[in-house]
């Protein structure tokens, strides 16, 4: 009985969701539900429809570990993936103040085939969910 107890265990941490997958810049660019974090997005997300970066961010650089991505010219993303799956976030706006920098861990919804904050995943919901009148881009 104990060692069905232990393999049950590892059977259920090696199927955990957090671990299912290891995050890749092009896995955040296409699968990271911004929806699920706090962050400049958050007013516009609750306009646009849209949850991944790829529909709101053009890649300006990309290199090993690092993704820069921006927006209308003056938004940007600075994405550094870091291990186990955590990444930090250097979120600014040029054209004012807004500058945050958010260390996150990433943890992979297999249900969803996407990538959420584990703010979100604590919750069991998203942050920021996309509302029903959103307005396509």
């Amino acid at each position: 009985m104990k060692k069905f107890f232990i393999i049950s265990a590892i059977l259920i941490l090696f199927s955990n969701v957090g671990f299912a997958n290891e995050i890749t810049l092009d896995k955040f660019f296409n699968k990271f539900n911004m929806r699920s974090t706090l962050s400049s997005m958050g007013p516009q997300l609750r306009y646009w429809c849209g949850s991944y970066p790829s529909e709101f961010f053009e890649i300006k650089e990309k290199m090993d570990n690092r993704l820069v991505l921006v927006r209308d010219g003056d938004q940007y993303w600075d994405v550094t993936i870091l291990d186990n799956n955590k990444v930090v976030i250097y979120d600014r706006i040029t054209n004012g103040t807004y500058s945050t920098e958010d260390e996150a861990q990433l943890i992979y919804m297999s249900d969803k085939d996407e990538w959420w904050d584990d703010l979100s995943v604590k919750a069991g919901k998203l942050t920021n969910p996309e509302t029903s009148d959103c307005v396509k881009q």
